[in-house]
């Protein structure tokens, strides 16, 4: 029967070498900071276009969510969120808009008492 050979033993990142181990750290970490940019400007984008969608709907209201659903798209295809994620967000901004655009003009914005 042949002997079974030992591979290296590897870390949580998957590295078995020192250096391997620090490239797999600053990749991750130069991926983070990526990540971390286009999730910020996507909440931004999102909160812009709820907002335009909270003074009335406007062609200024549609054009934000029309930049939000995009961003949703891109940050999707980029792997910074879950396509589900993106699906369900670009879902409620629509729906927020179309449930603002049956609503007569003196109720587009409620504000709490």
């Amino acid at each position: 029967m042949p002997e079974a050979t030992t591979a290296p033993t590897t870390t949580a990142a998957g590295a078995a070498a020192p250096r391997a181990k620090t490239g797999s750290r600053f990749g991750i970490e130069r991926r983070s900071r990526r990540n971390r940019t286009t999730r910020e400007a996507l909440k931004t984008k999102i909160k812009a276009a709820v907002k335009a969608i909270g003074q009335g709907p406007t062609e200024a209201a549609e054009n934000k969510v029309r930049a939000a659903v995009s961003a949703l798209d891109k940050a999707a295809e980029k792997g910074v969120i879950h396509k589900n994620k993106a699906a369900r967000g670009k879902s409620r901004l629509l729906k927020k808009l179309a449930k603002a655009a049956k609503a007569p003009a003196g109720e587009a914005k409620k504000t709490k008492s």
